[in-house]
């Protein structure tokens, strides 16, 4: 029998554990095994004592009785024995540790052994400074990591987030070939990773750290100022032609990171974060079990992990090590579980429909779920459900390892291969909002100088553009009940498109056009449309941007030439439209006038004092065919945008809509108007509400729709309640003052003007604020995302159900206590009560309205929710259950499951495991809306009273 390094150890210590008198005899036992495994042992005794224990030690304690009952010895294990050395003892003085004999003064050191920095793990993490550090480990290669690594880098980078990458696989380094593609061997011509481990700098005097600091990032670092500004890429070292060179293997020779090499990373953050003030570091490991991701996985250093793997005995064996020496999960509180690590199924299989394998994903989540159990005893069905937030698919994409070979994944992102991209997405956000969460990255503003600065240009600005009298051409001073408000809309990016076009026009409701402009650039500043017309140089003469912004401005629909219809011009009318500009009007205007680098309002302004003046004399301006013709040889655009409005009814004008899309087919399908490139932007569900035959060509070849943006709308609101209440003002701004992020307030006449940043730091810091501790407490996106929640999913985004947002931010408006004990707005026990009967009106308003044919079987399922709670326990439902329930007329097995996966479409129901082919395996859950609804008890977003 072979014994194993574990089997020597084990019988080693059984041996000493024996009783013998001579032991009694040994004041103190150091025993050391060295990196090749063999087991010395320094004894401090008395000297007549030396020569029995030695003989103690070879004969009885390296001896064993195998399977046979026979005495063997195991003295290949042996290394020295030294008797009253104290040279020894002393060279070992601090390092040394008990083990957990039942002897005292026995000591067992481990000398340098491998691995040895996963297995010394923090017993709780450290408080840290700076910015967030995620690791990225996988067990196995070949499963996408490090592409990973790199496209949430160029996703969390385009949501004006500066981003550091450091290159740790050492053995394998490609993070520059997945940005640089063939041209990626160029990115080692710089010092990186090992150089920096290498390197001296604690034996530098202080005026060369000095000097040091000075040269850090263009020494170590890639940063490609036009495509990738806001991307640090550190190498993993400098190299030649050839990686095997000698150079390169001196440096990975003679690396050893166990010794130094956690205080080495610690200093390497220490000056990342000093010196380029990053939002996030990521680390991408090497895969398997190394040194360094012993390092990078310890508490003291990563904060959140990304395992990437798929369903298989090998990834199991590692995931299973990963979770027991890396990660810690854990409850945050009594009321919900908190998970530091993200895991992605990648690559994901698909079917020949191009859907991803559901046993695949389940098998996946099953795996992951054996440790949750593991950790969390009684509590696991919570942390189970909190887990499906921290669980992500990526699938295989063939076409996409063969784009970023060639070109790298920044070009990916240039050519816009938005079904590559959009599978990343999701992590990316929720890498955002778990950075987010935890609040304590670094300074998240390019400078409070430079926002001060653009701040007091905007007001400088404000002083010269007159004030429309009748109406507000900002959409966010238009709150004054809940009959009047008004949602601004995230666009698809499609609007960039415009661009390329000299001249468009953009009409809808107010503050259409300028929600259309601030959605245009990630990067823009809410409020600040000057801004983004001086960022892009760009003059009146191209493009145009117009908007309708007083209804006190009536000019007529379209001319007789453009396909000018009374009844259109009196459904506009009618339901509060702007009236829309006249193409040769607005074109006549601005090739008569120069307006070089001027304003859209002062533009306006001028248009509608002259009108105001004589609206004859301003018809009289042009010769309607002359326009006409110089239209027909010019490159037009039009767009059509509607903007949500609630109507007192609570009813969208439908008949609106289908006016404004008629308008637009006459647009399209005028012979004389061919050149047009007229397009729609309408909201989701309210392109669902068309019943038109040709509803399909409308939304996949012309039209497009408007998706929310959770952020988008928290910065549009919180605008408002700022606006409102002084009080949430003042100690917000103080709040964000601390992390250099300015919030001001500007004067104009009697009103005043919100510069609120758009930064996701800011939105997290006021809900906080708004609604106290415990609302940070959720593992989720937050327990508002999960209260907005509608239930439905467009291209893998949640969309939200931003009419309830709106009614709620009323209801903290004006029903709540101010200011509360734990937040400003006192709003735990109404909230409850405010959110079923939103979820109420919801469903019978809206969701009857859209599909009426469900709604016999809903208000069923409801019935049944309240007189057979039990089936509906935490909020899930079986498929066999739920089938019952969808019998009302003799309903088919197969027209029942059809039902089910429409509801599911519609969001009402969501899939929690299980798939159709098995309908006795299969289990759904309700969104939280739906649950209020139904009146089941748990709602998970709710906070603890």
């Amino acid at each position: 029998m072979i014994l194993t390094l574990e089997d020597a150890k084990r019988l080693v210590i059984k041996n000493i554990n024996k009783p013998s008198k001579l032991k009694d005899n040994i004041n103190k036992i150091l025993i050391i095994r060295d990196t090749l495994g063999t087991i010395s042992f320094v004894i401090e005794c008395p000297p007549e004592n030396a020569k029995a224990i030695t003989q103690m030690i070879e004969e009885q304690w390296f001896q064993y009785e195998n399977e046979y009952g026979e005495t063997e010895s195991f003295k290949e294990w042996l290394g020295g024995i030294f008797i009253n050395d104290d040279d020894t003892f002393n060279l070992f003085a601090e390092d040394i540790k008990q083990n957990e004999l039942s002897l005292e003064n026995i000591f067992w050191l481990e000398e340098a052994i491998h691995l040895e920095a996963w297995r010394e793990k923090d017993t709780a993490p450290p408080t840290k400074k700076g910015a967030k550090v995620i690791s990225f480990y996988s067990y196995k290669g070949g499963v996408g990591r490090t592409t990973l690594a790199a496209m949430i880098s160029l996703l969390c980078a385009t949501k004006d987030k500066k981003i550091v990458v450091v290159d740790t696989d050492v053995e394998a380094p490609g993070l520059g070939f997945q940005f640089f593609g063939e041209s990626g061997k160029a990115s080692y011509q710089s010092s990186g990773f090992l150089d920096f481990m290498l390197y001296p700098y604690q034996n530098l005097a202080p005026d060369k750290q000095t000097q040091f600091k000075q040269t850090f990032v263009t020494e170590f670092f890639i940063q490609n100022q036009h495509d990738l500004p806001n991307i640090l890429l550190m190498p993993v070292a400098k190299f030649g032609d050839n990686i095997t060179s000698d150079a390169y293997s001196q440096k990975l020779s003679r690396i050893n990171v166990l010794q130094g090499g956690q205080e080495k990373i610690h200093l390497l953050l220490e000056l990342i974060n000093e010196i380029i003030k990053p939002d996030l570091v990521i680390f991408d490991l090497r895969t398997g079990i190394t040194d360094i991701g012993g390092i990078l996985t310890s508490h003291s250093v990563s904060d959140f992990f990304i395992f990437v793997g798929y369903p298989d005995t090998q990834t199991q064996l590692g995931l299973s090590f990963f979770l027991e020496h890396a990660t810690q999960f854990h409850l945050s509180d009594e009321n919900s579980a908190n998970f530091n690590t993200i895991f992605v199924h990648s690559p994901a299989p698909l079917d020949d429909n191009k859907n991803i394998i559901p046993t695949e994903l389940d098998s996946f989540r099953q795996m992951i779920n054996v440790y949750v159990d593991k950790f969390y005893g009684e509590k696991k069905d919570e942390a189970t459900e909190t887990l499906e937030e921290f669980i992500f698919t990526i699938p295989y994409q063939p076409n996409l390892r063969s784009l970023i070979r060639e070109n790298g994944i920044k070009e990916v992102f240039k050519e816009g291969y938005f079904e590559y991209i959009k599978d990343y997405q999701s992590i990316a956000e929720k890498i955002i909002l778990l950075n987010s969460e935890e609040n304590i990255a670094s300074t998240k503003t390019t400078g409070k100088m430079d926002v001060q600065s653009l701040f007091k240009a905007f007001k400088k600005e404000l002083k010269k553009t007159p004030i429309i009298k009748g109406g507000a051409a900002d959409a966010e001073m238009d709150l004054k009940n809940m009959d009047d408000i008004i949602v601004n809309f995230q666009v698809l990016r499609d609007y960039r498109e415009m661009l390329n076009d000299r001249i468009f026009l953009i009409t809808g409701e107010k503050g259409a056009g300028k929600s259309a402009l601030e959605q245009v650039f990630d990067d823009s500043k809410p409020g600040l449309v000057e801004a983004l017309v001086n960022k892009l140089d760009i003059n009146w003469d191209i493009p145009t941007w117009i908007s309708a912004t007083d209804k006190g401005f009536v000019m007529n629909l379209f001319s007789p030439d453009f396909g000018y219809k009374k009844e259109i011009h009196e459904i506009f009318e009618n339901y509060g439209f702007w009236k829309i500009y006249s193409l040769g009007l607005i074109d006549k205007f601005l090739t008569t006038h120069s307006f070089q680098a001027q304003y859209r309002d002062d533009v306006l302004n001028e248009m509608i004092r002259v009108y105001q003046k004589n609206p004859e004399q301003l018809n009289r301006m042009y010769d309607e065919k002359l326009i006409h013709e110089q239209l027909k040889t010019q490159s037009k655009k039009v767009v059509l945008t509607y903007d949500y409005l609630d109507s007192p009814e609570r009813e969208v004008p439908l008949k609106s809509i289908k006016q404004l899309m008629l308008l637009w087919y006459r647009l399209k399908l005028n012979p004389d108007l061919s050149y047009l490139n007229a397009k729609i932007f309408l909201r989701e569900d309210l392109v669902q509400q068309i019943e038109w035959s040709d509803k399909g060509k409308v939304r996949s070849n012309h039209g497009y729709e408007i998706r929310w943006d959770f952020y988008k709308l928290m910065t549009v609101l919180l605008k408002r309640l700022c606006a409102r209440s002084d009080d949430f003002f003042d100690r917000l701004k103080t709040e964000l003052s601390k992390r250099d992020i300015l919030l001001e307030k500007a004067p104009i006449g009697d009103k005043h003007i919100i510069f609120f940043p758009e930064k996701q730091e800011a939105v997290d810091i006021a809900i906080k604020l708004l609604f106290g501790e415990k609302i940070t407490q959720s593992s989720s996106k937050s327990f508002l995302e999960r209260y907005l929640w509608n239930g439905t999913t467009l291209q893998h985004e949640k969309q939200y159900n931003a009419r309830f947002m709106l009614r709620f931010m009323h209801h903290a408006l004006t029903q709540c206590e101010q200011p509360a004990k734990e937040g400003i707005f006192n709003i735990y026990a109404p909230l409850k009560q405010e959110y079923g009967n939103i979820a109420r009106k919801w469903v019978e308003d809206e969701v009857y309205e859209m599909y009426p044919h469900f709604k016999p079987y809903i208000q069923k399922i409801k019935e049944k929710a309240t007189t057979e709670s039990t089936n509906f326990k935490g909020g899930r439902i079986k498929a066999s259950q739920l089938k019952d329930y969808l019998t009302l007329k003799n309903e088919g097995e197969e027209e029942k499951i059809k039902m089910m996966k429409d509801l599911e479409e519609i969001g009402f129901i969501q899939k929690k495991k299980g798939d159709y082919d098995e309908i006795a395996k299969l289990e759904f859950y309700f969104p939280e809306l739906y649950r209020a609804y139904l009146g089941i008890k748990k709602v998970n977003s709710l906070p603890p009273l």
